[in-house]
């Protein structure tokens, strides 16, 4: 028996006019599913990346966009700040200078004494006396009193003269103590003066208790 047909066997199998229609639909149908597979599929999976890849350059072009809006406002924002700040500061609301409070302060005084004579030539500062708030409605951030020591010598004048033109300039601030030692030369004195600043203090969940359980 043959395993293949011959060409007169296939030209008899293809003479009729159905079998002929049939087979060229399934020719057809087999050309256009390999051109889909090939040629569609591939495109669209293009396209696809494409749209994605659009979407996500609008959703960050938006996103800029939206920044660029608000940069306006938020320039504002942090101008009134800095300009309260400076105002505060201005004062004598303390704030460090290389990470220290005694540094800051010494900028301070520096051109009043410079004025005034008095020498002052050590500045130390002191744990802060936290501010007591009420117990409900308390904000998280906390403010509190910096004191710095300072040590130096003058005469009773020019101490004088220092502490007015400190209160003045920095009406913030306060002479919390204030000690005078003789010298041998009886118109300069040993000074100790400490003075009391407001500034920032600390963050109202630092000072919470523990919940147990929880690790510190």
């Amino acid at each position: 028996m043959k395993q293949s047909l011959d060409t007169a066997q296939l030209f008899a199998f293809f003479g009729n006019s159905k079998r002929r229609a049939a087979a060229l639909t399934i020719g057809f149908l087999l050309i256009a599913a390999a051109l889909w597979q090939f040629l569609v599929v591939p495109q669209q999976d293009v396209l696809t990346k494409a749209q994605e890849e659009a979407n996500t350059r609008r959703g960050k072009q938006d996103a800029m966009e939206q920044l660029i809006r608000r940069k306006p406002l938020t320039d504002r924002t942090v101008a009134t700040l800095e300009e309260q700040m400076a105002s505060l500061e201005a004062e004598g609301y303390l704030t460090p200078l290389l990470n220290s409070y005694a540094m800051r302060c010494k900028a301070l005084l520096d051109p009043i004494i410079e004025q005034t004579g008095l020498s002052l030539t050590q500045f130390s500062d002191h744990s802060q006396r936290m501010l007591q708030v009420p117990k409900v409605g308390a904000p998280e951030q906390l403010q509190a009193r910096q004191l710095i020591t300072c040590i130096g010598e003058g005469s009773y004048l020019q101490l004088l003269e220092t502490v007015e033109a400190v209160e003045a300039r920095y009406p913030l601030a306060v002479l919390a103590g204030l000690r005078l030692v003789p010298t041998a030369d009886p118109q300069r004195h040993a000074v100790q003066m400490i003075w009391e600043w407001p500034t920032k203090g600390k963050l109202r969940s630092s000072l919470l208790p523990a919940k147990k359980g929880s690790k510190k």
